[in-house]
């Protein structure tokens, strides 16, 4: 509980990405999410420290569907469904087709990733441009130009959820 608190007593509410954005009505334009989001009554909430690129995806999404919970949870949905073949690609790339279906099938029925898609979360972008970056950045090994594209994956991950911030600086010193 203390680590979800900036201060002892402070009220936390756990809502989901979705029921936040569902909260935000009407939400015209990306500014207003973006804006409302960053309330000082939710800012006490560490885990709501999320990246911004999360809510242009749901923003987009809001323009074509409407401000329903479909419009707010189908970008992390898409995205995480999108996952499973990037999953494939690295696992293809490095272990053979056979390890990257396996590895394509785990990620598809494992609870985390079904979990995560249905709520509408940052994290189902994330993994998305994480798994990016990193197909990319294997494939630079080979042609040089692909580590613009890995560089491209890699910053807009940045954006997408504060963990990366403290994960992707080490992951990639193991690169160099």
């Amino acid at each position: 509980f203390a680590l979800h608190n900036d201060e002892p007593g402070a009220a936390c509410r756990f809502l989901d990405e979705a029921e936040a954005s569902q909260a935000q009505r009407p939400a015209s334009s990306v500014a207003k999410i973006m804006i409302r989001h960053q309330a000082p009554e939710r800012q006490s909430c560490v885990h709501r420290a999320s990246g911004t690129l999360h809510f242009y995806f749901v923003a987009v999404s809001q323009f074509f569907f409407g401000n329903t919970m479909f419009a707010i949870r189908f970008p992390g949905a898409l995205l995480s469904a999108a996952t499973v073949m990037t999953t494939f690609l690295i696992a293809r790339y490095l272990f053979g087709s056979r390890v990257g279906r396996c590895a394509a099938l785990l990620f598809a029925i494992s609870p985390w990733s079904a979990f995560h898609a249905r709520l509408g979360l940052e994290t189902n972008i994330a993994i998305f441009l994480f798994t990016l970056a990193v197909f990319f950045l294997l494939k630079s090994i080979q042609w040089r130009p692909y580590l613009l594209i890995a560089t491209v994956f890699t910053i807009l991950t940045f954006y997408t959820h504060h963990v990366y911030w403290v994960f992707l600086p080490p992951f990639l010193l193991l690169f160099l």
